[in-house]
């Protein structure tokens, strides 16, 4: 009894002291009802205005890859930064890809502090190998570093100038100024303003957040927080009819909080597993659903679709345009398209509704990797037509439906494999693929041909041979070859058919994915 409390009173003390040390350990930072209060402030971020806490949950996310760091919200990282910066430039909490920029570095391991990328003299260690072309403002490596290499060395040289832009003042812009034309434009400190700015308004942009630096210092929070009051009065009288109305911040500081796609994919793509395993197990010995069991699939659907339309209507409320112009929107859109179609046909089909929600959670589980990189930002002048938006949703319906498609073969073919006597259903299981590949093939048809539209208005070409073009030609022949089985007998047999869809979808993730990460082009910016 002795050696086991003596034992418990040891676990304790240690758990103590490691908490102890680790809260110790951390860099300095504000608390968090302070940072909270500092980043409800706007900013103009990426061409629109936004509250600060999507500006700290994106720099957390991008430098980090998760929207807080030991602890600390996204808020108190940010302003970390700002206001403690000698305190975390020896954090390591950089995420570097690959392994080629870290050797460059010199350092060991995935993550790198922001005073690794300097060496002893210091100079900028990155700057040795990549070169800036500034007629295009746009970043080369240089030809002695290996092709495999160049991509994760301009990723960190692309976090590295985070940096650069938060302490030039190119992130800060939370000072808006009415010129006498009535034209509202945004300044950061650091920004030269104009010869006619008033006295009183030039000196509040220009020592507002010194004297909010000192106010830190000295841990006066009662004070600051009464500072970024006057900041925020400030931004409500010069830029009032240009600001978000109070419910689309609402919106986006609950969407920046709340939302959370690795538990959803993770919930949805489980389900969906166990659901499709049940669900074949009860077709290979010929026995009908239990009604529970059919409601339990049919409430998980339901609530899976609540919260993809959920989540799609907020990126719509928040961009203020339809969610169709970046890799993460057209990937949701596809969940939300699988999702309504899994839940609306259930009823006609057994395995849709495990195959929709098993989908769904792949789909996002891509979507949430898409997020590391994470940017809600106004549309390009050339994305700004509603036939893109047609021609996105037309052709995520076709990759929706092929998804669920190849899916089916999929189930079709593992029952095949452990029982024969199944093989009236996977023959209905190969008509049902046939009938579903109909519209497919339509859809993808016409949402290349308006697309091809869309290019002539807004390139003056209906088509350029772009990566992307060829490679939906490519995936739309693939697909059309299995609606001539008069002619190729060989579609006739399902299992010949299930072959086929499995490995036809290999095309629509080359065209998804493929062209985006490996030969690049107009399409590069994560549309369709």
């Amino acid at each position: 009894m002795k050696l086991s409390l003596r034992f418990l009173l040891f676990v304790v003390s240690l758990f103590t002291t490691s908490v102890c040390f680790s809260a110790s350990t951390l860099p300095r930072h504000l608390p968090a009802d302070v940072a909270d209060t500092f980043c409800d402030l706007h900013v103009l971020y990426n061409g629109r205005i936004c509250p600060l806490h999507t500006l700290a949950h994106n720099f957390t996310m991008k430098l980090t890859g998760r929207s807080s760091y030991r602890g600390l919200t996204a808020e108190q990282v940010f302003t970390g930064w700002i206001f403690h910066f000698t305190s975390w430039r020896g954090e390591k909490m950089i995420r570097l890809k690959g392994s080629a920029a870290g050797n460059l570095l010199g350092i060991d391991g995935s993550h790198a502090a922001l005073s690794d990328f300097f060496d002893g003299s210091g100079e900028y260690i990155l700057r040795r190998y990549i070169a800036i072309d500034s007629s295009s403002d746009s970043l080369h490596t240089t030809s002695r570093i290996p092709e495999a290499d160049r991509k994760c060395i301009a990723d960190a040289h692309e976090k590295f100038s985070i940096f650069q832009m938060l302490y030039a003042g190119q992130l800060l812009k939370i000072f808006p100024l009415r010129d006498n034309s009535g034209i509202v434009m945004w300044y950061s400190p650091g920004d030269n303003l104009t010869i006619d700015t008033d006295n009183d308004k030039w000196i509040f942009v220009k020592k507002s957040l010194d004297y909010a630096h000192e106010l830190v210092a000295t841990r006066n929070y009662e004070a600051l927080s009464a500072m970024l009051l006057k900041i925020a009065k400030f931004q409500q009288s010069e830029a009032l009819d240009v600001m978000p109305s109070r419910f689309s911040i609402e919106v986006e500081n609950f969407y920046n909080r709340y939302h959370s796609t690795t538990l959803f994919f993770i919930i949805a793509m489980s389900a969906g597993l166990v659901f499709l395993i049940i669900t074949l197990s009860f077709m290979a010995r010929d026995l009908r659903q239990p009604t529970y069991f059919s409601r339990l699939m049919l409430t998980c659907g339901i609530l899976a679709l609540t919260y993809l339309t959920m989540l799609f209507a907020m990126r719509w409320i928040i961009g203020a345009h339809i969610p169709l112009s970046s890799g993460f929107d057209t990937l949701l859109f596809m969940a939300l398209l699988i999702a309504i179609a899994s839940v609306a046909l259930q009823h006609r089909y057994q395995p849709l509704l495990p195959l929709g929600l098993l989908l769904c959670g792949m789909v996002m589980l891509a979507a949430h990797i898409s997020e590391k990189n994470p940017q809600i930002s106004p549309l390009m002048p050339v994305l700004n037509s509603p036939l893109l938006s047609i021609h996105v949703a037309v052709i995520m319906m076709s990759y929706a439906l092929f998804a669920l498609i190849m899916l089916n073969s999929a189930a079709a073919l593992t029952l095949h494999h452990f029982t024969r006597s199944c093989s009236d259903w996977v023959e209905k299981s190969a008509l049902a693929g046939r009938i579903v590949l109909y519209p497919a093939v339509f859809l993808l048809t016409a949402g290349i041909f308006i697309g091809a539209v869309w290019a002539n208005v807004s390139w003056g070409r209906y088509w350029g041979w772009d990566p992307k073009e060829v490679w939906a030609l490519i995936t739309m022949l693939i697909y059309a070859t299995a609606l001539h089985s008069r002619s190729l007998r060989y579609f006739n047999r399902p299992v010949f058919f299930h072959w086929f869809a499995m490995l036809a979808f290999l095309s629509v993730l080359f065209t998804y994915f493929g062209v985006n990460y490996f030969l690049g082009g107009l399409h590069s910016y994560g549309a369709a």
